[in-house]
């Protein structure tokens, strides 16, 4: 991950270990998620999932989903993930869309 070796990556646990990106990483980290959790989807189908689900919503929109769907049925309404984290990577979308005004 870019700057892993400066300022971003400081209070990384292991120093003699880079942070990467999951994403560019896909496959060994869905292996990893595969053998840890069960995964039976691959960690970049699951981010296209949620970028397919955000994707032409509004602000308003993901607000409701956020806060009228428990976690586990953020995870059912968005088709294709499987992530247990999905609610909180759509409230990354969404903080950052309100961030963009």
């Amino acid at each position: 991950m870019p700057n892993s070796d400066k300022d971003f990556g400081q209070n990384y646990k292991d120093p003699n270990v880079v942070l990467a990106s999951k994403k560019a990483n896909s496959k060994y980290y869905s292996e990893h998620m595969a053998e840890a959790a069960g995964s039976t989807v691959a960690y970049d189908k699951n981010l296209a999932a949620i970028e397919k689900f955000a994707t032409g919503r509004t602000i308003k929109s993901l607000e409701q989903t956020l806060t009228y769907k428990s976690a586990e049925q953020v995870v059912d309404a968005v088709s294709g993930a499987t992530l247990v984290d999905t609610h909180g990577y759509l409230k990354a979308i969404l903080d950052a869309a309100k961030a963009a005004k």
